[in-house]
């Protein structure tokens, strides 16, 4: 855990270099893949599997996944996601477990950075193992953070506190992810055409010059 925590803090410090402000910044609106890993952690009585051969509990474990996602406004997006989360019982029977859903997600920005609050819903899924195969549902709420270190790529960070069936209740998982998207599609309000985004330029209705801060030379 303390390292998975070093690489994250040493990943985004490197994302926060300096560079320059109208050359990198979130995208208004686009699209982009991504790729994540980190851990996934059972904080509670959390039983995947049928309950007609015996509870397991499952313990924590790790976490790595695709994502899917859109920017449909500055501050607003959807995204698709699916996790591969290798596990065990708490008496160390082996699981295989898939994570899948979808969040809404709401974010404030400024320049490269972004902070964000999401929300969504989906399954888990045991795929094979000491349970069987099982379905449950999860609904999840989190935090996240993302910052793009050019054009076509950000780094982000992600919190998702998650519920699900349980022993005799919901259970409560906690996921923690670093992990990479790429742009494959991306558009940001430039109304002078100057090639300096509106959010950084000091004349966004007159063409400019970057050395000017976007307004004239």
């Amino acid at each position: 855990m303390k390292r998975f925590s070093g690489a994250m803090m040493a990943l985004l410090g490197t994302a926060l270099l300096p560079t320059a402000a109208s050359a990198v910044q979130i995208p208004d609106r686009g699209v982009y893949v991504g790729v994540y890993g980190g851990v996934h952690l059972s904080l509670d009585d959390w039983a995947l599997g049928d309950l007609e051969q015996g509870a397991k509990t499952v313990d924590d474990g790790g976490a790595v996944g695709l994502r899917v996602g859109a920017h449909m406004a500055k501050w607003v997006g959807l995204e698709i996601n699916a996790g591969y989360i290798p596990t065990s019982t708490t008496d160390d029977d082996k699981i295989h477990a898939l994570d899948a859903g979808f969040d809404l997600y709401f974010q404030a920005t400024s320049g490269r950075v972004g902070v964000y609050a999401m929300g969504g819903s989906g399954i888990y899924t045991a795929l094979a193992g000491a349970t069987g195969t099982d379905v449950d549902w999860q609904a999840n709420v989190g935090l996240g953070v993302k910052v793009m270190t050019n054009d076509w790529m950000d780094v982000r960070i992600d919190a998702r506190h998650l519920f699900t069936d349980g022993l005799d209740d919901n259970a409560y998982n906690l996921e923690l992810t670093l992990g990479i998207d790429f742009w494959a599609w991306r558009e940001t309000e430039d109304t002078d055409r100057d090639g300096i985004a509106d959010k950084v330029d000091d004349c966004p209705t007159v063409f400019g010059v970057a050395s000017a801060k976007g307004c004239p030379s």
